[in-house]
């Protein structure tokens, strides 16, 4: 049968009870962007940097236990850097979460253990784990605060930040999510359309195989982006967003963290497209 050859992914998704609200969780998206040229600053050679992305993530798996709910997820993002020559690198992750509800508490762990890197040679220096835990308190069926910490690439160098948020839903209009890592307000106008405004960090760390030695390429930016969704199905969306990518730069170094070479990037323009799934 047809359905035979469609994606695990796909299946898992439909076969799920979805929901049509927009501000729904994401268990799949598949999402492409693009960003215009722009200039490397205290660049001997002035050269221009153009940046693709390409993204994965799904849910493939949720188990009710005893003590809670096991939720495993995939990510796969690839990237490449477009200076004198093209350098695309890959961050192929799994997602763990673990999720206790108590009577006042939601609690959150996720680990993600992953391999960032260009593929031509994995070994240890391609390898890294991310965490973060994250409690969330529904004050009301409106608003929900979320507060713990996360250690992950979001930033560039792995690291350590907090996690700090309110999330606030007046109705089936509007949402307000105001906090760190990410602030963002949601409109959706009609059951059919949903448009957005966000600002967030966008970065990792790629280890690569070079003529002579591995070298580490570290990236982080911050993004400020406007989108708009129509709804193809009841739980389906299709979207395109643009925005600005500020704060950029990249990072050289070897597989022990010393500097071979830093550069600002100028801010630019990017342009992306969507296709997501969601579920309450």
């Amino acid at each position: 049968m047809y359905t035979n050859r469609l994606p695990l992914w796909l299946l898992l998704a439909l076969a799920t009870n979805l929901s049509a609200s927009p501000f729904a969780r994401t268990i799949t998206e598949i999402k492409a962007v693009g960003y215009e040229a722009a200039a490397l600053d205290n660049s001997a050679n002035a050269e221009d940097i153009h940046v693709d992305e390409f993204n994965l993530k799904s849910t493939l798996l949720a188990k009710d236990y005893s003590w809670g709910k096991l939720v495993l997820g995939g990510h796969y993002k690839y990237t490449q850097f477009d200076i004198s020559d093209q350098d695309e690198v890959h961050g192929l992750s799994a997602n763990i979460r673990f999720i206790h509800a108590s009577q006042r508490w939601i609690h959150v762990v996720a680990f993600t253990p992953g391999i960032y890197s260009d593929f031509d040679q994995v070994d240890g220096d391609d390898l890294d784990l991310s965490f973060n835990y994250v409690a969330i308190q529904e004050k009301s069926d409106e608003l929900e605060w979320q507060a713990g910490l996360g250690y992950s690439r979001q930033f560039g160098d792995p690291r350590l930040f907090p996690i700090l948020s309110a999330k606030y839903t007046p109705n089936s209009t509007w949402q307000y999510e105001l906090g760190f890592p990410t602030t963002a307000i949601r409109y959706a106008p009609t059951p059919m359309w949903h448009s957005y405004a966000a600002l967030s960090p966008n970065g990792g760390k790629w280890n690569i195989e070079t003529d002579d030695k591995n070298i580490n390429i570290v990236y982080s930016s911050f993004e400020f982006n406007i989108g708009l969704e129509y709804q193809l199905a009841k739980n389906s969306w299709l979207g395109i967003e643009a925005g600005r990518a500020f704060n950029r730069t990249i990072d050289i170094n070897d597989t022990d963290n010393n500097r071979i070479g830093e550069v600002d990037v100028d801010d630019s323009t990017f342009i992306g497209f969507h296709f997501r799934i969601t579920q309450n």
